[in-house]
């Protein structure tokens, strides 16, 4: 459930299961809705997907902050989703945040893509592989920039702004159509 008043509140697919490895403690006694359980993806059809709020919709503010713990298994060669904001069922997304097939953390946004000229954004550090990383990306109106457990690992100066379609739906652990599956 959403914490917050913005009603983001998602439904588990396929039950992704419960898990009491956690980055920290949040709060006591333990509680799902408190922070103290994390969600473990198999890799093979889990996920958590919601209708998105109108506050998911970042056009109006061309401003955006994605952040997320997250501790991967296996590295499969392809990419892992982390989080979307999408339309149904198809590839393209307003903004999404994933870990590519070598661990680097990746950064996309629109099809054909957005906020890619000065190359892909792409972090040149990776995710270490069976322990809890924090990874980040903000937008400001000028630079896209990617972080990896507190530290500023990628920065791209580009101007550009969010595309108004492919939104009105969330993914966590998945891309809308079913690709990009997290492990």
């Amino acid at each position: 459930a959403d914490q917050t008043s913005n009603g983001n509140n998602g439904t588990l697919i396929n039950s992704p299961t419960w898990s009491t490895d956690v980055p920290t403690q949040v709060c006591a006694p333990a509680n799902p809705c408190c922070g103290d359980y994390s969600l473990d993806f198999d890799g093979v059809d889990d996920d958590v997907t919601g209708t998105a709020s109108s506050a998911l919709d970042v056009t109006s503010t061309n401003l955006l902050t994605i952040s997320a713990w997250v501790n991967p298994t296996i590295l499969t060669g392809t990419s892992q989703r982390v989080f979307s904001h999408t339309s149904s069922g198809g590839p393209s997304q307003q903004y999404a945040l994933n870990i590519d097939g070598t661990g680097n953390i990746y950064f996309l946004s629109g099809s054909p893509a957005h906020f890619e000229q000065n190359g892909g954004n792409t972090s040149p550090d990776t995710v270490s592989l069976g322990l809890w990383n924090h990874i980040a990306m903000t937008y400001d109106d000028s630079a896209v920039r990617l972080y990896l457990n507190g530290s500023m690992v990628f920065e791209n100066f580009v101007i550009d702004n969010f595309p108004s379609s492919d939104i009105g739906y969330f993914h966590i652990g998945q891309r809308a159509d079913g690709a990009e599956r997290f492990y």
